[in-house]
């Protein structure tokens, strides 16, 4: 799987299973609704809930970041830092491979 990280096709179906999952956990998508079958069912993955949750929060620093000076509330420059850092101490628990490779 890591192997087709570089790939966009197969990053555009994981991003759009996960999402079905993120929508899932907010019950905005019926859990018995049918997927797209081009979309792999990763329902059943170990620690899906725990991915979907942290797909989510990557998604939400993302849009805050994007539009920080168009909206009310921006965050400040240090709020972003410690999310990022908690998203990638977050990632390093789902991942533990990933702060290594970091590292290295």
């Amino acid at each position: 799987m890591t192997g087709q990280l570089m790939d966009k096709d197969a990053r555009w179906k994981i991003e759009r299973a996960i999402g079905q999952q993120v929508q899932q956990l907010q019950a905005k998508l019926p859990a018995e609704q049918e997927l797209d079958e081009a979309i792999p069912d990763v329902s059943n993955l170990p620690n899906i809930n725990d991915l979907a949750q942290f797909f989510n929060q990557l998604g939400e620093l993302r849009n805050d970041l994007m539009h920080a000076g168009k909206r009310e509330n921006a965050l400040t420059a240090e709020t972003v830092e410690a999310k990022a850092r908690e998203l990638w101490e977050k990632l390093s628990v789902l991942l533990p491979d990933a702060k290594q490779d970091n590292k290295a």
